[in-house]
């Protein structure tokens, strides 16, 4: 009677325990689903700043426009110009309301540098440039965002589309005034530590958010699957004892 009752046991310890480990396993999955569905940082707090430093709010400029910013974003954000990816993160500008979805113009040249200062809420800071020819004398605005493009080759085509948080912008009004003189091009001092256009293969630690965020999903799915085995054999060990008893 014993060894039939401990085989019951055994078998619907077994049971328990296979479920639990199905559960967690469809629950991974569809985190990893949602992940793949986000190309730009969304779990965790993300956190960035944008500061448009030309031109600069309510100035009047000559042509060509200088164009230049910094930002800084905690270890969810990186840059990459490795094209064979599915989704390319990089930083984008729109002029006077265009559609940041589909109009976006991408920094070209943005360079990342790691920020060691210990306490910081941010892990990387980053700047770009660029130049404006082609605009007409009066108002005009500028947005400097981050996201993630389809595929580089799309930007500026029918079939560019860019992902983005509307948290990680910023926008100057500006004049034009294409009789004024020129202003000489600006000069930026180099940075410490410049890593210039990182990508996920050639620096691990400046990794895509895509890649940061499956990792985190595969930890967290391991250690739902190991909770599910401890869960089975406790439930197996209580299910015993009352059997004995």
């Amino acid at each position: 009677m014993k060894r039939l009752s401990s085989a019951i046991v055994n078998k619907s310890s077994v049971r328990i325990a296979v479920l639990l480990i199905l559960i967690s396993i469809l629950a991974g999955t569809q985190i990893v689903k949602v992940a793949e569905a986000n190309p730009i940082p969304w779990c965790f707090n993300p956190v960035m700043t944008i500061t448009i430093q030309s031109p600069e709010n309510e100035t009047i400029n000559s042509l060509p426009v200088s164009v230049s910013f910094t930002s800084q974003g905690d270890w969810q954000f990186s840059v990459s110009d490795d094209s064979t990816q599915s989704w390319v993160r990089s930083f984008f500008y729109v002029l006077d309301g265009q559609d940041m979805g589909t109009s976006g113009v991408r920094f070209a040249s943005t360079k990342t540098t790691t920020i060691s200062e210990q306490g910081s809420r941010y892990s990387y800071n980053f700047n770009g440039q660029a130049y404006l020819t082609n605009l007409t004398d009066g108002p005009h605005s500028i947005t400097v965002y981050y996201g993630a493009v389809n595929n580089i080759s799309y930007v500026g085509s029918p079939q560019e589309r860019i992902i983005y948080n509307t948290a990680w912008q910023a926008t100057s009004q500006f004049y034009v005034h294409s009789k004024l003189a020129p202003s000489p091009a600006p000069t930026q001092t180099p940075s410490p530590i410049p890593t210039t256009n990182p990508s996920t293969s050639s620096n691990p630690i400046l990794a895509s958010n895509f890649l940061s965020n499956k990792i985190f999903l595969i930890a967290v799915l391991s250690i739902v699957g190991l909770f599910a085995v401890i869960a089975a054999v406790i439930v197996y060990k209580r299910v015993k004892t009352r059997t004995i008893g």
